[in-house]
């Protein structure tokens, strides 16, 4: 029996904890692997002094030490992968601190327990900080190895200072995902926020060199102080204070949200309800989206919609405003750079026609189509997928949603219904975003290819999603239909990157949605042809997997 809150938090996590844990070794350990290429390779130190400063510091190169372990890691591992892959875990982990027991209607049954609200924060959040700290066990234990096997010579104090300060920043994101949870009760938007706030700060970091306002203003952001004084060199630093206490007054923050709501834990069955004129009946809510399934389900992310909505829509503005710098900034010394970049290194980036970058639409989609907005799309795909059927098993709504006059075979087609539509509305406003960007700044990007991205990028991430809506269907477990979710996504990724640059893997690479997406053009210069048709068949058929699947489960609300 489990006697904590703690305990207990850390055990439904424990397949999870052990997945973070292999993702955190094979993608620190494919990073280190690649060091001696670059090392070795003498030109590299020649094409960056011919860099500018700003530019070295927006992707995180220092010319004096890039071939150096410390150098490597800090723009590598240290810069964007072990912060994405960090902040993925703590703000979506954050988010289901306390909004998953509301939601479930477990919350009740939490509280009867002789466990006060503030307890359950503070347990909460300390699991929390322990499975944060696995995956950043696997990253320290990686880099030990390095230090024998490749010769990083780092010191045991740098390593531990600049994991130090990425577990800080995790928990300073996740954190404030549990302060919104706590203080709303909704996942989604918790996500939305603090995935939303993290990917603006960090744009904003590294465009600070470029814009003297933003220079001014970068002492208050959590990136600056998360690299702030080269900690993978010189250890702990005191602007890692500052994630400290911002971690500690989230906490605070989520423990004063959650001791004053009135945790309504049956809310989630009750539709809004209003007299009519008469006051002789009462009926239904006035949206029409509330009368269907995939009404509801739409009805249920109106809010996080547009949190999404803005995030993405951020991205591809500030990178279009971006854009005319470059040639300003050292656009060819950084081309002779791309071509002596190891090409495993550019496709772990989704970067595989290096030639394009400096167009109009490869700069786009290299920042927005290849890498941060195809993690963005995917993770809004995902999360409906998992909250479709596992999800209302998990909440206790299955029973009362298979109680109305539908069958099973309609609530799953309802449910990827639901995902269809939210995600062209997503990828609708992203492309209009794209299109204004391009009349402002003059990308010289054609109706077509902006068609054709969102669309590809679209019909993949409803694949993913369905993939999810699948597992969820026969398993009705939520952890276990995001983990198969991500598996996938992270397997089709690296099979069409890695397939491009490796001989052996170059035959399976057709197999990859992500090579019907991109292949080896960039999104944003595709034409409409066969890939979005076979991205929506293999879509369909998953959700035709589903349908059987969800018919012989016995719901057990």
């Amino acid at each position: 029996m489990l006697y904590s809150v703690f305990a207990t938090t850390v055990r439904e996590r424990r397949w999870g904890i052990l997945g973070w844990a292999v993702g955190g070794l094979a993608m620190a350990g494919f990073i280190v692997a690649i060091y001696p290429v670059v090392r070795d390779n003498a030109g590299f130190a020649e094409i960056i002094d011919q860099l500018p400063d700003e530019l070295l510091s927006l992707i995180g190169m220092d010319p004096g030490v890039f071939t150096t372990g410390f150098g490597y890691l800090q723009a590598e591992m240290y810069t964007l992968i072990g912060p994405l892959l960090t902040l993925v875990l703590t703000i979506g982990m954050g988010a289901s601190s306390t909004a998953v027991d509301e939601s479930s209607g477990t919350a009740d049954l939490l509280l009867t327990t002789p466990t006060t609200r503030t307890s359950v924060v503070a347990q909460k959040s300390l699991a929390l900080a322990a499975v944060t700290t696995v995956l950043i066990l696997s990253f320290v234990t990686v880099l030990l190895i390095g230090q024998v096997t490749v010769d990083l010579r780092l010191s045991l104090w740098g390593i531990g200072g600049a994991n130090l300060g990425l577990f800080l920043l995790g928990m300073f994101f996740g954190t404030m995902a549990i302060g919104v949870a706590a203080w709303t009760g909704k996942k989604n938007l918790a996500i939305a926020v603090a995935g939303g706030i993290a990917g603006l700060t960090f744009f904003l970091d590294g465009m600070a060199p470029f814009v003297e306002s933003l220079e001014r203003l970068q002492a208050f952001m959590p990136f600056h102080w998360y690299l702030a004084d080269d900690p993978l060199l010189n250890g702990p630093t005191s602007w890692q204070l500052l994630l400290a206490g911002g971690t500690v007054l989230f906490v605070v923050l989520a423990i004063a949200g959650f001791s004053r709501r009135d945790i309504g834990v049956f809310s989630t069955f009750r539709l809004s309800r209003r007299r009519s004129v008469d006051d002789s009946s009462v009926n239904s809510s006035a949206s029409p989206l509330l009368r269907s399934t995939t009404g509801k389900a739409v009805w249920d992310r109106r809010r996080s919609f547009w949190w999404w909505l803005l995030g993405i829509g951020l991205l591809v503005a500030m990178t279009a405003a971006f854009f005319p710098l470059l040639e300003g900034v050292g656009g060819e010394a950084f081309q002779e750079l791309l071509d002596a970049y190891p090409p495993e290194m550019l496709a772990m980036f989704g970067i595989t026609d290096p030639n394009t970058v400096f167009t109009g639409a490869g700069f786009l989609s290299t920042r927005v189509y290849s890498t941060m907005g195809v993690v963005i799309a995917l993770a809004f795909a995902i999360g409906i997928g998992t909250a479709s059927l596992a999800g209302e098993e998990r909440r206790g709504t299955a029973d009362l949603l298979m109680a109305t006059p539908n069958s099973r075979d309609r609530v799953v087609l309802a449910k990827a219904a639901a995902m269809l539509i939210l995600l062209t509305a997503l990828l609708t406003g992203v492309a209009f975003v794209v299109w204004l960007s391009d009349l402002a700044v003059g990308l010289d990007l054609t109706m077509e290819g902006i068609i054709a991205a969102n669309l590809g990028l679209m019909l993949l991430a409803f694949v993913v999603g369905a993939v999810a809506l699948a597992v969820g269907a026969w398993s009705g477990n939520p952890g276990r239909s995001t983990a198969s979710a991500v598996a996938f996504a992270v397997v089709a990724f690296l099979l069409n990157s890695f397939g491009a640059v490796i001989d052996w893997l170059e035959p399976l690479r057709p197999l990859s949605p992500f090579y019907w997406y991109q292949g080896d053009t960039n999104p944003l210069n595709q034409d409409l042809g066969w890939q979005q048709p076979l991205l929506l068949a293999v879509g369909l058929t998953l959700v035709a997997v589903a349908v059987p699947l969800f018919r012989r489960r016995d719901i057990g609300t």
